[in-house]
């Protein structure tokens, strides 16, 4: 729609004799722009993006498969991180000694408790 809305405002400002050139001169250097090179360059610019999503739309629908498995691989993987991180929560939990003193859940392979400094 762009590339075609660009082409009729060109072919209206060529059918109008608007078309002119701009001399932008700042300490003796001296710019000229046409205006109708610009508007080239923008439709040139325009019908490439088109062409470009053109080819990514046809590239992708003909390689949807592999496309579709890459996007199954990482589901696949990312399921099994979960799982496996799942499976490492429900490790049993360790059977805890209380300290005789003050009852702190002490670790079976401490010698005093953290606590009180009682021995275990």
């Amino acid at each position: 729609m762009l590339l075609l809305i660009s082409i009729m405002y060109v072919l209206y400002v060529a059918a109008s004799s608007q078309m002119s050139i701009i001399f932008i001169e700042i300490s003796k250097i001296q710019i000229i722009i046409n205006f109708s090179s610009v508007y080239i360059l923008f439709i040139i610019i325009a019908s490439l993006f088109a062409v470009k999503n053109l080819y990514d739309l046809v590239e992708y629908k003909l390689n949807q498969s592999y496309y579709s498995s890459i996007l199954t691989d990482k589901k696949i993987a990312k399921f099994k991180q979960k799982k496996a991180a799942r499976s490492k929560l429900k490790q049993p939990i360790q059977k805890l000694n209380k300290c005789p003193k003050c009852k702190y859940r002490c670790r079976p392979e401490w010698k005093k408790c953290p606590i009180c400094k009682t021995k275990l």
